[in-house]
C-alpha cells in the first residue's frame, strides 16, 4: 500500500513532493523464519536420513536342514590292540621292522569293534554293518547316545590273509530322515605271521 501527498505553494509553482511509502508484509517477516533456522532444519533432515536404520529383507521362514550323514569306524578290542603293540615291540627288538603292524592291520579271526556317528534331523532305528563279499553282518544299537557293536565268528579264524595282506571292506548302512545312507571303511588283514603262542583270537 502507498500514499503520496502533493503540496502546491505560491505562484512560483513550487512543488513539494513528499512521497511516503509504507510496505507491509502480513504473512512473512524476517523475524518469523530467519535463514539460520532454515539451514538448521535442512541439516536435521539430513541427519534423520543418515540415522535411518537399514531395512532387513523379510524372513522367508526357511531354515537350514541338517544333512543326513553316516560315518562308521572299525577298531581293535583293547586286548587285540595290546597284542598289536606287543608284536611291534618284538619286531623292533628283533630287527624285523618291515613287519610292523599299523593300527588298521588285523589278524584273521580278531573281533572287529564297530561304531558309528549319525548326523541328521532324526536318529535311525538301527545301523547295519556287513563285510562286503562275505556272509558276515551285524546290527549296531544305540547305547548312551553312541552306536556300537561287534562282529566275530569262529569261521573268520584263518579265513583271510594267510598268504599276505588282504583288504576287507565294511559297509555301514542306515535309513536317516527317509534317506538311505552308506559309509565304507577298509581294513587290512595280515595273517602271514600268526600271533605267536596265542591259543584263541576272539
Amino acid at each position: 500500500m502507498s500514499r503520496a501527498r502533493i503540496l502546491r505553494q505560491g505562484a512560483g509553482g513550487i512543488f513539494l513532493l513528499t512521497f511516503m511509502a509504507v510496505f507491509t508484509f502480513a504473512d512473512y517477516t524476517y523475524e518469523d523464519q530467519p535463514y539460520v533456522s532454515q539451514m538448521a532444519s535442512v541439516s536435521e533432515s539430513e541427519d534423520a536420513q543418515e540415522q535411518e536404520p537399514s531395512i532387513e529383507p523379510p524372513d522367508d521362514g526357511e531354515k537350514e536342514v541338517a544333512q543326513a550323514v553316516l560315518v562308521g569306524t572299525v577298531s581293535h578290542t583293547e586286548e587285540w590292540e595290546n597284542n598289536r603293540n606287543s608284536f611291534n615291540v618284538y619286531c623292533r627288538d628283533s630287527g624285523e621292522e618291515q613287519w610292523l603292524r599299523a593300527p588298521d592291520v588285523y589278524w584273521s579271526g580278531e573281533k572287529f569293534c564297530l561304531s558309528a556317528v549319525v548326523s541328521g534331523k532324526n536318529q535311525p532305528s538301527m545301523i547295519k554293518v556287513r563285510i562286503e563279499d562275505s556272509p558276515y553282518e551285524t546290527t549296531l544299537r544305540r547305547k548312551r547316545g553312541i552306536w556300537e557293536g561287534a562282529l566275530f565268528d569262529n569261521s573268520m579264524i584263518n579265513r583271510w590273509g594267510r598268504d599276505g595282506k588282504e583288504r576287507l571292506q565294511f559297509v555301514f548302512s542306515a535309513a536317516i530322515d527317509g534317506n538311505h545312507c552308506e559309509d565304507m571303511q577298509q581294513v587290512t588283514v595280515d595273517d602271514l605271521h600268526k600271533y605267536w603262542l596265542m591259543h584263541r583270537k576272539e
